[in-house]
């Protein structure tokens, strides 16, 4: 019985780091679509992925013309596409208060009354603080007097919580974006 409850508690980690991910995949899909439109300020602090490897280009906020020199032919919304393509593939959302500062940066405001919000930005981010903890520590409690460490309790209904607020989150998120102009 105990081997079960080990695997049921792996399954309702399991979830908790899927419904992260879901998360950041909702908010990275909505600054891939929004970015492009962005206030210019927005991208100052954006990067040019130029030379180097592929997989690890050097990154330019200004260029010489020999670093032009290799974007010939390409359009400055081509130059866009590809610095803000680079940095979405390398983004992460930690807690709420980079999935809110991405929201603000495509001027996605949620309709949502005060206190539905904050109550919904405090359960997601326990949820994303759970998921630090369970994909970086291993979940584990800190060790114990004698010693030894142990993992957290995780419940369903936890996970249950935390999968109606990611849900009524990103509903709210996307009800914001269609009816932004």
């Amino acid at each position: 019985m105990v081997a079960d409850e080990g695997a049921r508690a792996d399954v309702l980690r399991s979830a908790v780091v899927f419904l992260h991910a879901t998360l950041e995949d909702l908010v990275r899909s909505s600054e891939r679509h929004r970015l492009p439109d962005a206030d210019p300020e927005v991208f100052k602090d954006l990067a040019l992925p130029v030379g180097g490897a592929p997989d690890k280009p050097e990154l330019k906020r200004t260029l010489s013309l020999v670093d032009l020199a290799a974007f010939r032919g390409k359009t400055v919304n081509d130059l866009f596409a590809q610095a803000l393509d680079h940095r979405l593939a390398h983004s992460t959302y930690n807690n709420v208060g980079d999935v809110m500062g991405a929201l603000g940066r495509i001027r996605c405001r949620m309709t949502l009354d005060d206190d539905t919000l904050k109550d919904l930005k405090a359960r997601v981010d326990s949820m994303m603080r759970r998921r630090h903890q369970i994909a970086h520590r291993a979940d584990a409690v800190p060790s114990t007097p004698t010693g030894g460490a142990s993992t957290n309790r995780i419940s369903a209904r936890e996970v249950e919580d935390w999968t109606d607020a990611v849900k009524k989150f990103g509903a709210a998120i996307l009800e914001a974006l269609e009816k932004a102009p």
